[in-house]
């Protein structure tokens, strides 16, 4: 089952591929340009304690990755070429914004996968 996700950007990501396995959810994004992502938790499940990102590129450049509200809270990681990183956060909220911030010039992919945590 595939559940509904908001997507919003800068400049239009395309989404190759959006997954859902039980409360893990995972979207595959083309690089090219800054972009904004919301990850929404699965439905039917309960108020969020944390979520757990998981970020795999294959790039020619960097990328920043903003973890974010859009309020006072912002974390970031950076990844690059095939690059690797994950990382668990608390949050409270149903959607967490992930903010691509490539360096000029990067292009490639990047696979998310995360789950919120009850």
């Amino acid at each position: 089952m595939i559940s509904k996700h908001l997507i919003a950007s800068l400049s239009l990501p395309v989404v190759l591929l959006l997954s859902c396995h039980g409360n893990q959810q995972s979207l595959d994004l083309k690089i090219d340009g800054p972009q904004q992502v919301a990850l929404v938790k699965a439905q039917g499940q309960g108020q969020p304690q944390g979520i757990t990102i998981s970020a795999e590129a294959d790039l020619k450049g960097r990328l920043v990755l903003r973890q974010t509200n859009f309020d006072q809270v912002a974390y970031d990681y950076a990844i690059e070429e095939k690059g690797h990183t994950n990382w668990r956060t608390d949050w409270y909220a149903d959607t967490c914004w992930i903010v691509l911030q490539p360096e000029d010039g990067t292009r490639g992919s990047l696979r998310l996968r995360y789950e919120f945590l009850e």
